[in-house]
């Protein structure tokens, strides 16, 4: 099946996979694997429009609450998770 592409993003750093967002059926994921048709029309697709990239996770409050916590304690989390395996 043919989709009209409006916009794509790559689905990993490895630019095998890709999400793209079509008129049809909104996001469709697609390889060149597991849809190799849908790819061949992505990769046409892409060679004259941009594809944004993976995006970067940013760790959680929490996680960032935990950071800044060992951070400050001068301690790395295996060795907090240690001396409280100690106590």
């Amino acid at each position: 099946m043919s989709y009209t592409i409006l916009s794509a993003q790559w689905g990993n750093a490895e630019q095998t996979s890709a999400v793209v967002m079509t008129v049809e059926v909104a996001a469709l994921a697609i390889s060149a694997g597991d849809t190799p048709k849908d790819w061949a029309d992505f990769q046409a697709w892409a060679a004259i429009n941009p594809v944004a990239p993976v995006p970067t996770s940013t760790p959680s409050t929490k996680q960032q609450k935990l950071d800044s916590f060992f951070k400050k304690m001068g301690v790395t989390p295996a060795e907090f998770k240690a001396a409280i395996g100690a106590l």
